[in-house]
């Protein structure tokens, strides 16, 4: 009884709180209701948990026809807003709207709304949408472009790539190995692996129980640019050949000998700097392949020629997640101190109190261990340790165990 009168509570209170937006939205902004047969009806996942609302801004340098999403657990999840066709259309591509026409008013992860007056959140997002859409139109936040540049880059990519892969400003060839057609794992969606050397990508394969296929390794080229790459972003194969010949003499004659060689596919990936750190992304480059051309010997046309011929070509751009030691570390953690990335440990005694230690220190960026126990993992032990009798099937030392598990 106790349980559902706090159902009841919490629903009384979201209906509440939509009411009170709507008769804000209705009153302020004459907005009217829009459903899936409107032309503006946005594309957004699950639009069943939303409301959504019409409604035209007039009074601003630009006038705007606005689409307001409303989650049926306003407040406790932010409102949505989006462009109108029209707008989007006639403003085209500024900072912090999306292919979907979608308005990046806040991030969900810092901000939160005032339950308590719930009107009033819902026109804070409204000015914060109105201010980066008159920004945008003005040239006045253009350099928010660069600091967003993945979420712009990754937009309807065909490909996605985990790379193990700091990038560094040195070129480099790389590894690349696809997963096969009919790999599928919960958490692991993507197209293959992206690592500096064979073994990296043997240890990677073997963990996510994986058989290396030679046919599928090829080699990638890596190019560090000083400079971020500028919008409109590039969208043909003459466009980031213009880029790379910009970059400098050694990229150039790098991408060049890389599309001289044979192997398939053309995978180039690409690293600039924004505040202390390089993003990474890429792109599947098509090539020429005509086998002859007048004056040239088949097989024997420059790669000059070649790239000439590829120039109007659409690339594919590709999405890469890194998935190196110390990008995980940044994002997740608290970082990884140079002083202990370089040190290595001995643990004397695996068991209910040296296994969880072990495990901690190495996700403080601890990489090098000496466990020390000749003891046997048994069934009487796995309550109080990190390892269960699955993990010691092949490995029965706690010790062995252990480093299996890490």
């Amino acid at each position: 009884m106790m349980e559902d009168l706090h159902k009841n509570n919490l629903t009384n209170f979201y209906l509440e709180s939509i009411n009170k937006a709507k008769s804000f939205l209705r009153k302020k902004y004459l907005a009217t209701k829009l459903d899936k047969s409107d032309s503006d009806f946005p594309n957004i996942d699950n639009p069943k948990k939303y409301i959504f609302f019409r409604i035209y801004i007039k009074k601003n340098e630009y006038p705007l026809n606005l689409i307001i999403a409303i989650p049926k657990h306003f407040p406790d999840e932010f409102p949505k807003i989006y462009l109108s066709k029209e707008n989007f259309s006639a403003i085209g591509q500024i900072p912090h709207i999306d292919s979907n026409k979608f308005v990046c008013t806040k991030d969900p992860n810092v901000a939160f709304l005032n339950d308590s007056v719930p009107e009033e959140a819902v026109e804070k997002l409204i000015r914060v949408a109105i201010d980066i859409i008159n920004k945008g139109i003005k040239n006045e936040n253009l350099n928010d472009f660069t600091e967003e540049f993945l979420a712009y880059w990754n937009e309807q990519t065909k490909y996605k790539f985990f790379a193990h892969l700091k990038p560094l400003p040195e070129i480099k060839i790389v590894k690349l190995i696809l997963f096969p057609k009919d790999f599928e794992t919960a958490n692991i969606k993507g197209n293959g692996l992206i690592t500096n050397s064979e073994k990296e990508y043997e240890k990677w394969m073997k963990i996510l129980d994986i058989p290396i296929d030679q046919n599928n390794i090829s080699d990638a080229l890596y190019l560090p640019l000083s400079e971020p790459i500028p919008f409109p972003l590039p969208q043909k194969n003459s466009d980031v050949f213009k880029l790379i010949r910009e970059s400098g003499k050694s990229n150039f004659n790098a991408l060049k000998n890389y599309l001289s060689r044979d192997n398939d596919p053309k995978l180039i990936l690409f690293s600039f700097p924004i505040k202390n750190e390089r993003i990474l992304a890429g792109w599947k480059s098509p090539l020429w392949q005509g086998k002859t051309i007048k004056g040239f010997r088949k097989g024997h046309v420059p790669i000059e020629i070649r790239m000439s011929k590829s120039a109007m070509l659409p690339i594919d751009k590709i999405s890469i997640e890194r998935v190196d030691q110390e990008r995980l570390f940044n994002r997740g953690g608290l970082g990884i101190k140079s002083s202990l990335k370089k040190s290595s440990l001995a643990i004397v005694g695996c068991g209910s109190l040296g296994s969880p230690l072990t495990i901690s220190l190495s996700k403080c960026g601890i990489s090098t261990f000496l466990l020390v126990d000749n003891d046997i993992l048994e069934p009487a032990n796995v309550a109080r340790h990190v390892c269960g009798i699955s993990d010691a099937i092949e490995t029965p030392y706690k010790s062995e165990a252990l480093c299996k598990k890490m």
